[in-house]
């Protein structure tokens, strides 16, 4: 028997459909890409509609409609899926169409309205695994272990009875198609090229004429790329004028590391794009590193260019200077859209007739979630039996340490008050001692100011002058003989010159008597004990404050994060078969702790807001302590939080699947 299947990645999963064709024995021809939709279907089967293959498979088998859950707009859903079936009805082979579950189908039903209508339209055979999963509530239990993929367990069963059932499936109807579109593979090679100018060497521009073809494969396709760089301009030849460019099938490629890579979310986030013009506007295309195809739906003119685009977007994890393309798909003399009732597919409920029905083959996931629900329910109390003691005096142990830590907080809050008013006081003497220094300061500059020495030999000048006056005096008594008044009057002055000689004396004593307080004051200043075990206490307790301010670096908070501590503690307890008897309620001991030292923490920054650590992105370590997230054992924590929520829903299961694939494409991270 011989199956050919197109699709996305449910179909490249090698345990789910794949496996359960071949272990049947089944030849199976797989034409499916991840990621894409009808239109990517509708190419791959443009490309081998003549090929053996095909032609002398039995079944036919589709599934892309995951996919395309979003696409917003119906008409050009309904476009895509319909060029597809009509294209497999012109080979008149059997054709099952998969329509796999996904939640947002209970909001957007016009999805799968039009692959059931299109499916009757064509005589194509339907499981409709969306309508079983509501009608049992299970889209929940399967989103839950894996978004887009139901379990590979389910896929593998329904493949084989699809197989056993093979005989029982419907032919394709034959039509008489009023459509006359025609579909085309255009390869890069045959397209008009041309360098770009630029400034370099002449010589290497010459070369840059030529698109060379590369061979690049995997385990399924083997492709030819042409590799467009910024240095070539493509347009096409004049005979698809008028026509349409549906897609481009790209693959990029010549990073060995992501070549070699089965990490999805990594090549996604490598980014090259092509920039496509024509004369009404431009648009540009984005491919991430994979073999991958782009619908564009772009018209086709005179003045159609392609080329590369140099500006990418900015959360590209890597911007190739590439672009590596297969093929463009084209399609000419595009038919009028037939009258479509899109009011019906967007809010009704399209059925299948029995006949075309084969959903009965889909196995009994109900009876799967109700034992695995049962198994959960009876096993959980039995494998946490064992440690509950343990845990007990863990419990014990944790209450003595959080008293411990409380008398420690405590302490350091009566300490931190302490240290509070200490610095409160060193502030006060500070402004104080400056006070005092700004007086000494402008008493000096006023007693620096006086010109004593010159006041000094003006006081001896005013002395000397007295006595020779008074000399004088006597004198002139002597030779003219002045009367008694005359003698009074000359007394007098003498008095005078006395009392001003009396205040000159004392005004030097003030100025000698100044100059040694300042002396005294600038004395205190530089060598009191005193001052200077205040300043060294302030100095001191600065530097507390801002010990306190880096207790801790971006790594180690990271490690105490739940997530990462669950992780570690998986880690540690797989090694063993006792590791993960114990595993369960060592998990939960962990996210118990964290959540009661978070709680400690939180009521101690309530009482000191001082305590309160600083942001995550002011550590000097910031970005290198995001490659702590990355890493396995983040990851698994993470992983074991979420199956947690869902636990009643098998999240614990889901748990299993989930580390198998974390360890397949992660590697533990280097501490």
């Amino acid at each position: 028997m011989k199956i050919f299947l197109f699709g996305g990645s449910n179909s490249i999963l090698a345990d789910g459909l794949q496996k359960g064709f071949k272990d049947l024995g089944v030849i199976l021809y797989n034409r499916a890409v991840g990621g894409t939709d009808s239109m990517q279907n509708l190419y791959e089967l443009i490309r081998v509609k003549d090929s053996r293959e095909i032609s002398e498979c039995d079944l036919i088998v589709c599934e892309s409609n995951v996919n395309e859950r979003f696409q917003n707009n119906p008409h050009i859903l309904y476009r895509q899926v319909n060029w597809f079936y009509q294209e497999l009805s012109k080979l008149n082979k059997r054709v099952l169409i998969l329509l796999l579950p996904h939640l947002i189908f209970k909001e957007k039903r016009f999805v799968n309205n039009i692959h059931k209508r299109l499916s009757l339209k064509y005589g194509f055979n339907v499981i409709d695994m969306q309508a079983y999963y509501e009608k049992y509530n299970l889209l929940e239990f399967t989103n839950s272990i894996e978004n887009s993929h139901p379990q590979r367990v389910v896929m593998r069963n329904l493949a084989k009875s699809i197989v056993l059932s093979l005989n029982f499936f419907q032919k394709s109807s034959k039509l008489k198609l009023k459509d006359k579109t025609k579909f085309l593979i255009h390869s890069p090679e045959s397209c008009i090229y041309r360098k770009v100018p630029c400034s370099r060497d002449a010589n290497k521009l010459e070369e840059s004429k030529i698109l060379i073809g590369r061979e690049f494969a995997n385990s399924v396709f083997s492709e030819k790329f042409y590799r467009i760089n910024k240095d070539i301009e493509l347009s096409f030849s004049e005979k698809y004028v008028g026509g349409v460019l549906l897609g481009i099938h790209a693959w990029n490629n010549g990073i060995e590391e992501l070549d070699n890579s089965k990490n999805w979310e990594l090549k996604n986030s490598v980014i090259s794009q092509l920039k496509i013009t024509n004369t009404k506007n431009s648009h540009i295309v984005s491919f991430p590193y994979m073999n991958f195809f782009c619908n564009v739906f772009i018209d086709i003119d005179k003045d159609t260019t392609i080329k590369y685009n140099a500006i990418v977007a900015k959360d590209a994890r890597y911007i190739l200077d590439h672009c590596d393309i297969v093929n463009f798909f084209i399609a000419t003399s595009i038919s009028n859209e037939e009258q479509v009732d899109f009011e019906t597919l967007v809010n009704g409920d399209m059925k299948i007739p029995e006949n075309y029905n084969f959903s009965h083959l889909i196995p009994d996931v109900k009876l799967y979630k109700e034992i695995i629900d049962e198994y959960c329910a009876r096993m959980d109390p039995i494998k946490l039996a064992p440690l509950q003691t343990q845990l007990q005096q863990k419990d014990q142990i944790i209450q003595t340490k959080n008293q411990e830590l409380e008398s420690k907080n405590q302490e350091l809050t009566s300490k931190t008050q302490e240290l509070t008013q200490t610095k409160n006081q060193l502030d006060s003497t500070k402004q104080q001692l400056d006070f005092k220094v700004k007086e000494l300061e402008s008493k000096t500059k006023e007693l620096s100011s006086l010109p004593i020495k010159k006041q000094t030999l003006e006081i001896k000048n005013l002395e000397q002058d007295l006595i020779n006056k008074q000399l004088h005096t006597k004198q002139l008594e002597k030779e003219l003989g002045y009367e008694s008044n005359v003698l009074k009057e000359l007394e007098l002055k003498n008095q005078q010159l006395t009392q001003t000689k009396n205040q000159l004396d004392s005004t030097k004593k003030e100025l000698e008597l100044k100059n040694k307080q300042l002396e005294s004051a600038n004395k205190i200043l530089s060598s009191n004990p005193n001052t200077s075990h205040l300043i060294q206490n302030a100095s001191c307790f600065k530097g507390k404050l801002a010990y306190l301010n880096t207790l801790t670096t971006a790594k180690d908070r990271i490690h105490n994060h739940l997530s990462y501590k669950l992780g570690q503690a998986m880690i540690e307890n797989s090694k063993s078969l006792l590791g993960y008897i114990r595993m369960p309620y060592v998990l939960s001991y962990i996210k118990d702790k964290h959540k009661q030292e978070q709680q400690q923490y939180q009521e101690a920054i309530k009482k000191n807001p001082n305590l309160k650590l600083p942001n995550l992105e002011s550590y000097p370590d910031y970005k290198e302590s995001l490659k702590e997230k990355e890493c396995l054992t983040y990851k698994l924590g993470e992983a074991f939080i979420k199956a947690s929520k869902t636990w009643y829903k098998g999240g614990l299961l889901s748990l299993w699947f989930e580390v198998r694939k974390l360890k397949g494409e992660y590697i533990e991270c280097k501490r």
